[in-house]
């Protein structure tokens, strides 16, 4: 009968804490409450009479996550890109161009839609490449 008693109070035990990480998870769980959208756009040109091989550019994207807002529920990039992401989070959008013929014009374009707070949300600034 002790047996019974023991493992009824553990399986009680680990209801209890498992119904308190679950409460405390949606406690503080994000609120995000309104959605923007963020365009930027660069213009790449060769401004040479020859052909400008193996370019590269690189700019940033929203932070994944921040207390104010998330990113990104819809990225729209203009041309291939690499997406690579810091330590700190941020995400850095790498473009290569094989060959860029003499006075081309590339027009990169950049489209996020970010959920955005009202207030500033409590989270776990966890490394975002790590997930």
């Amino acid at each position: 009968m002790k047996y019974d008693k023991r493992v009824v109070s553990a399986l009680a035990i680990i209801a209890l804490a498992a119904g308190a990480w679950y409460g405390w998870q949606a406690a503080t769980a994000p609120v995000y409450d309104s959605t923007k959208t963020v365009s930027y756009s660069f213009t790449l040109r060769n401004a040479n009479n020859r052909l400008l091989e193996n370019a590269e550019f690189w700019t940033y994207a929203p932070v994944r996550q921040t207390s104010g807002q998330t990113c990104c529920q819809r990225l729209d990039v203009s041309h291939p890109y690499q997406l690579e992401t810091d330590d700190l989070g941020n995400q850095v959008l790498h473009f290569k161009f094989a060959k860029l013929p003499p006075y081309a014009v590339r027009m990169i374009r950049v489209t996020a839609q970010l959920q955005m707070a009202e207030k500033p949300n409590w989270f776990l600034g966890l490394n975002p490449s790590a997930s």
